[in-house]
């Protein structure tokens, strides 16, 4: 067994104030259980225009001054069985940039090595799903913030 000192003073990763990095999990407990949500890594910009350009050609360009934002997120539920589990989807993310405007997930055909995180129910202890979600951010806001909103919180990633 592993033990862990927690320092009790730090502020809680996740929250507006102290968003999670990349590869830091956010502990998600709710009614429906206990999960973690994960930002394992993301591509942004030409590299990220380029993959989504690529995959099919009725994705569609970026409009002016924006550009994709391919995220990938790993969910995994801890609960026991006294929970029914957790819907989750890529609708259950969103991106805030440094204005306060909000952008929703953008529907393309992904590329090929980038699964979409789609729709799925985590219901048994070590469920878990991972994928990407793609987003067209402002070119000129390099640090937005990924959000996860569960239906009574709201989670906060720094990309």
């Amino acid at each position: 067994t592993t033990h862990v000192n927690v320092d009790l003073e730090k502020k809680q990763a996740g929250t507006y104030d102290n968003p999670a990095k990349v590869g830091e999990p956010i502990k998600v407990i709710n009614r429906q259980g206990e999960y973690t949500v994960t930002v394992i890594e993301y591509v942004r910009g030409e590299r990220a225009d380029y993959l989504v350009e690529k995959a099919n050609m009725y994705n569609y360009k970026p409009k002016f001054g924006h550009e994709y934002l391919l995220v990938k997120v790993w969910a995994l539920y801890r609960s026991s069985s006294t929970y029914a589990g957790v819907p989750i989807s890529e609708l259950d993310f969103s991106v805030v940039s440094y204005d306060g405007s909000v952008y929703s997930p953008v529907f393309i055909v992904y590329p090929d090595g980038y699964p979409e995180f789609e729709y799925g129910h985590l219901s048994s202890d070590n469920d878990e799903m991972e994928g990407w979600i793609a987003f067209e951010v402002p070119k000129d806001d390099e640090n937005v913030l990924l959000v996860y909103s569960d239906s009574w919180s709201s989670y906060y990633f720094i990309i």
